[in-house]
């Protein structure tokens, strides 16, 4: 089981996947969850980075 993303680390994920014009079914999914929490959407929100020093991102 993976671990679940902090609030603040999800908002800021999807404020990234939005700036880097990630996929649209991958952004509905980061608001879908967003939403089920019940988060506002702020950039104060983001100040918390969602990748931490031990995980990289690969992108092809």
């Amino acid at each position: 089981m993976y671990p679940t993303l902090r609030d603040k680390e999800l908002v800021f994920c999807y404020l990234e996947a939005v700036q880097l014009q990630l996929d649209e079914e991958f952004l509905q999914l980061l608001r879908a969850e967003i939403e089920s929490r019940d988060l506002p959407i702020t950039i104060e929100s983001s100040d918390m980075p969602c990748i931490t020093q031990h995980q990289s991102i690969v992108r092809s």
